[in-house]
């Protein structure tokens, strides 16, 4: 009976092993002292040190999916390599054996001044990187260069009391800095202009900063003073709706230079009350004029107010400045859409997202698909529309935006101006790994 029963009793699982070791990517050499976490999906981490050699071990894991990863302050991961690794114990394979690469990471410092060489605090810096292949990072907003090349916001900072900055745990690659008003405040002389490094008004005239891994590369910034000129228009179909008393309506008008990269660039701004407006200050050159009328939603101090009517167009501003520009306003419609597949995709619901910022308040819309395919993105205001798109299950996270045109127009990489004459129809096509297009 006891053999029997024995026999019958199924094997206990075999406790595995899963070690390591964590090296330098740039010397080779071993890492002491990094944190390596082994993670499963519905457990708690375990922790390990790495010892004088660099070398790591978790003990009688049980069999299962697990990821191993490492850090250390001042390094992070490898990005020609993997930065966490997979690995899966079972009765044929109790153990498993990996090697982890980490590099110092990089930073970039600097100081912004003005004219005079006096620091220039709370300046909001920007990061913008030039994107080259492969890059694996996600962007919220990729776009197209005329001479060919994408970039991308990657990071940023602000300026202290003394006009420094610092950003740390940068990607080796090329990238251009700007020095702009931040939102908090004005920069003390309005004549102040945003500036990419060295001292270049937009990012053709920029000096690129190339940065290696580990590298620690400083790059100061003397702000643009330039006095500008005036401009001054007057709004075509501006209908004041009836307002209570207390209430008013009026229209918020702003600049927004071309080839701009910055995502809430903070150029001319100014709020009318009538049907005539004036920008003061404004560089000559190439621009998008945006402008919104709001109406009263009820407040009676007048703050609460509804986007009703917008304006995208294009102009350029000479050097003796620009009078009378007609800006027509138009109603905010809803962007009409339509998600389709790749063959060998399920089709599935899509949360598909239209973001942008800019000076006369945020703008944007998202939805999700209908079983047709269709959606709507209703209540944006004016500006550039960037398009994202991913599967709205968890499970379906690994759909990839392949192409995205309104009309004929291609808007994946630089996306679109709100609104747009027309009824053109926004059309989303989406990958999967069963056809390649994500894996």
């Amino acid at each position: 009976m006891p053999l029997a029963l024995l026999a019958g009793q199924s094997e206990a699982p075999v406790a595995g092993i899963v070690e390591g070791v964590v090296t330098n990517g740039v010397t080779g050499a071993p890492i002491a002292g990094a944190r390596v976490s082994l993670e499963a999906t519905e457990a708690e981490p375990l922790f390990a040190r790495t010892d004088a050699d660099g070398r790591f071990q978790f003990a009688n894991v049980s069999p299962g999916a697990y990821g191993v990863g490492a850090e250390k302050p001042g390094l992070q991961c490898d990005y020609a390599s993997r930065c966490s690794m997979s690995v899966t114990l079972n009765a044929d394979r109790p153990g498993a054996t990996v090697a982890i690469s980490l590099k110092p990471y990089a930073v970039l410092s600097g100081r912004v001044t003005d004219f005079n060489g006096l620091p220039i605090a709370r300046s909001s810096i920007t990061l913008v990187k030039v994107l080259g292949l492969p890059d694996n990072t996600f962007y919220a907003h990729v776009q197209v260069l005329p001479d060919g090349r994408k970039v991308a916001q990657a990071g940023g900072s602000r300026t202290n009391d003394r006009g420094e900055f610092r950003i740390p745990r940068i990607p080796p690659g090329t990238y251009y800095l700007v020095a702009e008003k931040s939102s908090e405040s004005a920069w003390e002389d309005s004549a102040n202009h945003t500036t990419y490094y060295p001292s270049a008004p937009d990012l053709a005239s920029a000096k690129p900063v190339e940065i290696a891994a580990g590298q620690q590369v400083r790059a100061d910034i003397r702000v643009i003073r330039q006095e500008g000129v005036r401009v001054t228009g007057r709004f075509l179909n501006l209908a004041a709706p009836a307002a209570a008393a207390g209430n008013y309506t009026y229209t918020d008008v702003t600049l927004v230079p071309q080839g701009n990269v910055l995502t809430n660039p903070g150029g001319p701004f100014s709020r009318s009350r009538s049907e005539q407006f004036e920008l003061q200050g404004v560089r000559p050159g190439k621009y998008t004029l945006l402008a919104v009328t709001r109406e009263p939603r009820g407040d009676a101090s007048g703050g609460d107010q509804a986007p009703k009517l917008a304006a995208s167009m294009a102009i350029d501003v000479p050097d003796r400045g620009l009078d009378g520009v007609q800006v027509e306003l138009q109603p905010l419609r809803d962007v009409r859409g339509v998600v389709s597949f790749l063959d060998g995709c399920s089709p599935v619901p899509v949360r598909v997202r239209a973001r942008c910022r800019n000076q006369i308040g945020p703008c944007g819309a998202e939805a999700v698909s209908e079983s047709g395919g269709s959606f709507l993105l209703e209540g944006s205001g004016p500006g550039r529309l960037a398009i994202n798109a991913r599967g709205e299950a968890t499970t379906d996270r690994r759909l990839t935006l392949v192409s995205a045109k309104l009309g004929d127009q291609d808007v994946m990489d630089n996306g679109f101006d709100y609104p747009f004459a027309g009824d053109a129809v926004l059309r989303v096509v989406m990958g999967c790994p069963a056809n390649g297009s994500w894996k």
